[in-house]
C-alpha cells in the first residue's frame, strides 16, 4: 500500500497534535492575595480571572499585596493521572504590577484546619506562606476555639500591611456553619 508524501505529512502534523501537549498564551490576572484552597493537602492558590488556579506558575515569583497582569502559557496536560491537575502554567512576562493601598481589605474562607497554624498569642500563619497578626483583641482566641470545632467554618476579613514583609492585619472574625 502506497501512501502519498501528502497524506504521510497530514498524518504525521496529526499524529504531532494528537500525542503533544496544548498550549495557549493567555493574559492572567492575579489578585493582591491567596486563597486557601484544597488540592491533596491545604494550601494557597491564586485568584484570577481564569478563577482560583491550584497550579504554581514556574518561574514566577508571587509577591503579596500586588495585583499582577501576566501574560503566560497554559499547557494542558495530556492524560493526567487520577491525581494530577489538568494545566502547566509557565511565566512569560510581566505585563503589570500595582501595590494595592495600605489597608485595603479582603475576605478569605477558611474550611480546613490545616490552612492556619498557631505562631504565638497574637498571630496566625496561612499555611506558613503569610503571617496573620490578630491585634491586642480577642480575635486569636476565637480562631483556636473555631478550629477546636470540626462543624465550624469561618472567615477572616483581612488588611494589607504597609510593609509588605509585615503580616496581614486580622480586622474581623466571622463566623458560619457549614450550611452557610
Amino acid at each position: 500500500m502506497h501512501i502519498s508524501l501528502k497524506v504521510a505529512l497530514q498524518l504525521l502534523v496529526f499524529a504531532m497534535t494528537a500525542c503533544g501537549p496544548e498550549t495557549e498564551e493567555i493574559t492572567l490576572v492575579v489578585e493582591d492575595y491567596r486563597v486557601p484552597c484544597y488540592y491533596q493537602l491545604a494550601r494557597l492558590c491564586y485568584l484570577t480571572n481564569e478563577g482560583v488556579i491550584y497550579e504554581d506558575i514556574e518561574n514566577w515569583r508571587y509577591r503579596w499585596g500586588y495585583q499582577t497582569v501576566l501574560q503566560i502559557k497554559r499547557e494542558k496536560v495530556k492524560n493526567p493521572l487520577m491525581d494530577e491537575l489538568p494545566y502547566r502554567y509557565y511565566y512569560e512576562k510581566e505585563i503589570f504590577a500595582e501595590r494595592v493601598v495600605t489597608g485595603s481589605k479582603f475576605k478569605i474562607n477558611i474550611q480546613d484546619p490545616g490552612h492556619l497554624t498557631y505562631v504565638d498569642e497574637s498571630r496566625y500563619s496561612l499555611v506558613g506562606e503569610q503571617d496573620i497578626d490578630c491585634g491586642k483583641n480577642s480575635l486569636c482566641e476565637q480562631i483556636a476555639a473555631a478550629l477546636q470545632n470540626d462543624e465550624m467554618y469561618f472567615k477572616l476579613e483581612l488588611s494589607h500591611p504597609a510593609n509588605e514583609s509585615e503580616p496581614f492585619l486580622l480586622e474581623t472574625f466571622i463566623p458560619h456553619s457549614k450550611e452557610n
